[in-house]
């Protein structure tokens, strides 16, 4: 989403996730694997979704885990290029600062 940059951050992500003692599964959704195969095997296996992206990824993964009936909490990296959803939940807009704010809030089912 947006400009491509997330991949230099993906590192990041996925230290903090390992720091936090979680292990993190990495799809990226670049047309060779569609959401829909993604999320056709998520139910039961994790406790959320993190999406990198902007307000049309977000709606996108939103729209398709309804259709799917997956119920998990979602956390948002604001990656994209509008990112008007994740600044209104006040997420962060540095990388970091938005995996603490993700690892660190509790989860609401």
């Amino acid at each position: 989403s947006g400009d491509g940059k997330f991949g230099l951050q993906l590192d990041t992500v996925l230290r903090m996730y390992h720091k936090d003692g979680y292990l993190a599964d990495v799809f990226r959704l670049d047309g060779n694997i569609p959401l829909e195969v993604v999320l056709d095997d998520v139910k039961g296996k994790y406790e959320h979704i993190v999406i990198a992206g902007g307000d049309g990824s977000v709606n996108y993964l939103i729209n398709e885990m309804m259709q799917r009936d997956i119920d998990l909490p979602i956390g948002i990296l604001p990656m994209g290029t509008a990112n008007d959803f994740a600044l209104y939940i006040g997420m962060s807009q540095n990388i970091q600062e938005s995996m603490r704010q993700i690892l660190t809030l509790p989860i609401q089912y």
